[in-house]
């Protein structure tokens, strides 16, 4: 599609797929998921607010773009 990244280059899979995964296009801000810089947490103790916002897609997309790429 011609799209680049503000850098100007061109997009990579891992970028890609940051983006696809990132719950906040769905609506959803996840918050807590670490502790400190790289210990993940469990999910239970994760901060998640549904509805937080207006989704830039529908769950539906979002959840079909996840299969795709996991």
């Amino acid at each position: 599609m011609g799209i680049k990244t503000r850098q100007g280059f061109g997009f990579k899979y891992n970028s890609i797929q940051r983006i696809i995964n990132n719950d906040a296009y769905k609506g959803t801000l996840v918050s807590n998921k670490t502790i400190g810089q790289y210990m993940p947490r469990p999910k239970e103790e994760w901060g998640i607010v549904h509805n937080a916002h207006e989704p830039i897609v529908d769950e539906a997309t979002w959840k079909t773009a996840n299969k795709i790429v996991n």
